[in-house]
């Protein structure tokens, strides 16, 4: 029993050694969990402009947030990234003071941008990484967009 044993343990420590890349064939498959790490946030927002004046805007808040055509909540994002966003209502609406950051997966992104005494500006959106790369086993995003909005004052 003993035997069994010390040869099952071998075995499974030269299977964890070798699935990483640990073989000597350059050309050996690989397998192994790919880890995720988003060293930037997907989106920026940079500024929110008065649409008439030129003001830049220093707070807005998004709200009627939809992925990939699902409604979704904003406390179920992935919030390592978040920069600048205060999640509020349960949920429902996020305050982003500007420039804020969010968002890790690329998708389709749809959401209400607003202000008070500003009119309420749906926005849809795709944004990418622009860069994509890492050591065997890792997939690292960085490069995320940054964009701005124009919101039109309620007269």
């Amino acid at each position: 029993m003993i035997k069994s044993w010390r040869y099952t343990s071998i075995a499974s420590v030269f299977m964890i050694l070798t699935a990483c890349g640990g073989g000597t064939d350059v050309d050996d498959e690989i397998n192994c969990p790919t880890v995720v790490d988003y060293a930037d946030p997907l989106l920026t927002i940079t500024s929110v402009i008065d649409s008439s004046s030129g003001e830049l805007l220093t707070q807005v808040t998004l709200s009627k947030l939809s992925i990939n055509g699902n409604d979704e909540r904003f406390d179920y994002l992935d919030d390592s990234v978040f920069s600048r966003i205060d999640v509020i209502d349960e949920g429902a609406s996020a305050i982003c003071t500007l420039p804020c950051a969010l968002f890790t997966s690329q998708a389709e992104y749809s959401f209400v941008l607003s202000s008070p005494a500003y009119q309420p500006k749906v926005v849809e959106i795709s944004p990418r990484y622009k860069s994509f790369g890492a050591p065997i086993c890792m997939s690292i995003y960085s490069d995320g967009e940054e964009t701005s909005f124009n919101l039109d004052p309620v007269f």
